[in-house]
């Protein structure tokens, strides 16, 4: 039966129907020609973790690309095209040139002897000496020529990993045959204006593109291979896709809000696509369609720290995309002028949890230390976020998007803190752990350095702020613990902090008390206990002439106990409070850090052993492996 669209989406429940499919064995997800076109954009480090995230999802045989969109990435290859996907890149090298010629310029109107003297120069001239020296220095060695040419060259070594890595995932459709058949489909759609790509009418080569992979997506409907379908494009379907006018945020109340100036448009796929999708297959078809950063950003909340390279260079080409927007004319940019940002519908809004892990069973504690904060703070779900001036950035550190997150880290400022509640710092502490969890550059940075430029704040507010941060790693948004769960990817960034600054002695017993009665689970606790530990993780071979990898991890000792759990599909109500490994293959840093944090243990309290078929092998030995889906911690 055909639904009819929705006018109100709950950004929640769609951000956890993303994530609900990316871990659903039952859904194919499809990769569009663009998907492909963005290897190019990204460093290599940074590709080699969607290569990895790729490689696994083609083991369980749920990965899929369309063969028309090979179609268009093969003309962009004969055509020699493929500089085109790399000219957003060198565009943004000049660009920048441009751009940061014209800020010397404009320096040189804001800067007079005294300026430069209370900056630490001998005068104005020495100033305008030095900055020309390090402009030469930053155009040399940064936004040179030879990068630019060392960019152009990368052509054939994407290309190269490209066939590689997804060649095996083609689908094997007859696009010829559809070619033929879908002129005059297309035609009568068009006429209809019937989705999908009615709207590519007169734009010229591949108006049909669109329709033909549609025709494959039905084609693989009706031959049994969908029941669910992820499909990831940067391309803006308009046709495929809509948007409802009103949307449910955290920050709303769950009411229903007209879209603010910092809401992430959401788009549903087109409810008459669903509905021919699933006539095709004889059953119901659940869709959706996201782009690569909805992608990304959705792997690095549900997997901290396995996609860090990755989230990283998307929100640098997002500020590189941005910084060719801005008019460096503008005198008020030069100068440093910032403007705080606009918040709309936060006062007296309930947060909502963001939680989708299972939580485990949470015990009562009436330690005093806790108590100085009321119960919604610590069960911060609850939280009725002020209309303040913390409350605000609480209110943009709770989007989903990252450029929202790192402008509220950026307007955040020694006199709010000082002058904010003491609920108010705890829970800005929990998210701005959260928002550097799901690896917002701004909260990273400001945790990395903390106090950093904070150092000036009230002993008294950075304690609660760091308090919050600290809590926001053992326990979620009802107050429960986190089991193997935790967000543990900064905890030694915040225990390096707590060790190297006086003013968070007392944070140590705070997190102590809190922490009272898990004992067993949390292996490091400041002033209770603070024992080294031994990891070893055992691998066995495989057979080289059926596996792609060299060994499967078999066994993790934590000192002397085996920590792993086999867990298969059908028993998910065993998951809850354990962490999944299947994302950790050919990584051993990173099943090392996830087998450690899963106990809350500090690297320096943590040494290493290997074993391959029962040997001690020095590391380089496993470094080509692959972790069993059904293995948990």
């Amino acid at each position: 039966m055909m639904k009819l669209p929705k006018i109100v989406v709950s950004q929640k429940e769609y951000n956890d129907q993303i994530a609900a499919l990316l871990k659903d064995q039952e859904c194919i997800i499809f990769l569009d020609t663009n998907i492909l076109a963005k290897m190019y954009a990204l460093y290599k480090g940074a590709r080699h973790e969607f290569y990895s995230w790729v490689r696994v999802n083609k083991d369980d045989n749920r990965i899929k690309i369309p063969a028309w969109c090979i179609n268009e990435y093969t003309n962009k290859v004969v055509r020699n095209e493929l500089a085109q996907y790399t000219s957003s890149v060198s565009n943004s090298l000049q660009t920048n040139e441009r751009n940061l010629s014209q800020l010397v310029k404009h320096l040189t109107f804001y800067i007079d002897d005294k300026t430069a003297i209370d900056q630490g120069y001998t005068s104005r001239n020495d100033y305008l000496i030095k900055v020309a020296a390090a402009q030469q220095k930053l155009t040399d060695t940064i936004i040179s020529s030879a990068i630019a040419k060392s960019i152009a060259n990368s052509q054939a070594d994407i290309h190269h990993e490209i066939i590689e890595v997804f060649t095996d995932i083609i689908l094997k459709s007859n696009i010829f045959k559809i070619m033929e058949k879908s002129y005059d489909d297309y035609q009568t759609r068009f006429a209809n204006k019937v989705p999908p790509g009615f709207q590519d009418i007169g734009k010229g080569r591949n108006e049909i593109g669109d329709y033909i992979i549609w025709r494959e997506l039905l084609e693989a409907a009706a031959d049994g291979q969908i029941k669910k379908v992820l499909y990831v494009s940067n391309d803006v379907k308009i046709d495929w896709v809509y948007t409802p006018p009103l949307i449910i945020t955290a920050q709303s109340g769950g009411k229903p809000k007209g879209y603010g100036p910092k809401d992430e448009k959401i788009s549903l796929i087109d409810t008459r696509l669903e509905y021919e999708i699933s006539l095709a297959a004889g059953a119901p078809v659940e869709i959706m369609l996201i782009n690569f950063e909805q992608l990304v950003h959705t792997l690095t909340r549900e997997n901290p720290g396995t996609f860090q390279l990755l989230s990283d260079a998307i929100q640098t080409l997002k500020l590189s995309e941005i910084s060719n927007t801005i008019d460096t004319t503008d005198a008020s940019i030069i100068a440093g002028e910032t403007q705080e940002p606009v918040v709309t519908d936060t006062e007296q809004a309930i947060s909502e949890t963001e939680e989708v892990l299972q939580e485990t069973e949470s015990k009562p504690n009436v330690n005093p230390l806790l108590q100085q904060y009321s119960s919604s703070a610590l069960a911060d779900a609850t939280y009725a976020i002020p209309n303040t001036d913390i409350g605000n950035i609480i209110a943009l550190l709770k989007s989903n998007t990252w450029d929202t997150q790192n402008s509220g880290i950026n307007s955040l400022s020694v006199k709010k803190l000082n002058s904010a509640s003491t609920d108010e710092l705890f829970v800005l502490g929990r998210n701005i752990l959260q928002s550097a969890t799901g690896s917002a550059f701004g909260a990273i940075s400001l945790i990395n350095n903390f106090p950093g430029s904070y150092h000036l704040a009230s002993e008294e507010a950075l304690q609660h702020l760091f308090n919050g941060m600290l809590y926001e790693v053992y326990f979620d948004s009802q107050s429960m613990f986190r089991g193997s769960n935790g967000k543990t990817l900064y905890m030694d960034e915040l225990y390096k902090s707590y060790r190297n600054n006086p003013k968070l002695n007392k944070c140590g017993e705070f997190i102590a008390a809190a922490l009272a009665g898990y004992e067993r689970q949390v292996l490091y606790i400041p002033t209770i206990q603070q024992n080294t530990h031994t990891l070893t993780l055992s691998f066995k071979s495989l057979d080289s002439e059926r596996s792609f990898y060299d060994s499967t991890l078999d066994a993790c000792f934590l000192d002397k106990k085996d920590i792993l759990q086999r867990i298969d599909d059908d028993e998910d109500s065993r998951v809850g409070g354990l962490k999944w490994l299947r994302y950790y293959n050919n990584n051993v840093e990173q099943i090392q850090d996830a087998v450690r944090y899963s106990r809350y243990i500090p690297e320096e309290f943590v040494s290493y052993k290997y074993k391959l078929d029962g040997k001690l092998v020095n590391k380089l030995a496993v470094s080509d492996f692959i972790i069993p889906r059904d293995l948990y911690i």
